[in-house]
């Protein structure tokens, strides 16, 4: 789900991969792994919400939603 909402908010605001790697600050591979689900962005949480304009702490809550599942 987090994935999801990750590269929605992503195309919305016409970035590629490597532009949200380089607002975040990580590489195109990172973004490319929490597109897909394989690992969560916990310490880059906050640069990340920051880089898509979503509110501070509402990824949070995608992600620990996800776990519980």
């Amino acid at each position: 789900m987090f994935g999801k909402v990750i590269r929605k908010k992503r195309v919305a605001l016409k970035l590629t991969q490597n532009d949200l790697a380089v607002l975040v600050g990580v590489n195109r591979t990172t973004v490319v792994a929490w597109e897909h689900e394989k690992f969560q962005p916990t310490k880059k949480i906050a640069a990340l919400e920051d880089a898509l304009n979503i509110g501070r702490g509402e990824l949070y809550f995608i992600i620990q939603e996800n776990r519980l599942r």
